[in-house]
C-alpha cells in the first residue's frame, strides 16, 4: 500500500489490506499540483475494509465512520456514516424450461 503524500489519517483507524487512497490530480503541464491537497482525509475511529478507493483531497472521511469493501467513496461523508455496496440482484432461470420449450417446438416442425 502507498500512502500518498498529502494523506490525513486520523488515531485509532482500521486500514484492512488493497485500500487505496487516491489523487485526482490533473497531470496536465499547466496545472501544477505542488502544494495542493490531492488525497482524502480519514478522520478519527474510521474502519476501512479491503478493495476500497478513496479520492480526492477534497474527500473527508467522518469520524467513527465505515467504509464498507470494494467501496469507491469520492465525496465527503459525514461523521458516524455506514458506506457499503449493494450488488444488484442475479436472477437465475432453470435451462430446462428453455430447452424442454425449444425442444417441443423442433419436434412440432419434424
Amino acid at each position: 500500500m502507498v500512502v500518498g503524500e498529502t494523506t490525513q489519517i486520523g488515531s485509532h483507524v482500521k486500514l484492512y489490506q488493497e485500500w487505496c487512497p487516491s489523487s485526482r490530480a490533473r497531470l496536465a503541464l499547466d496545472k501544477p499540483c505542488a502544494g495542493k491537497k490531492r488525497h482524502p482525509t480519514i478522520e478519527d475511529g474510521v474502519c476501512i475494509y479491503a478493495g476500497t478507493t478513496i479520492m480526492g483531497g477534497d474527500t473527508v472521511i467522518g469520524a467513527n465512520s465505515t467504509i464498507g469493501r470494494q467501496c469507491f467513496p469520492h465525496k465527503e461523508r459525514s461523521a458516524r456514516s455506514l458506506v457499503y455496496y449493494e450488488e444488484k440482484e442475479v436472477r437465475v432461470v432453470p435451462k430446462r424450461k428453455q430447452e424442454s420449450a425449444s425442444m417441443s417446438k423442433n419436434k412440432k416442425e419434424n
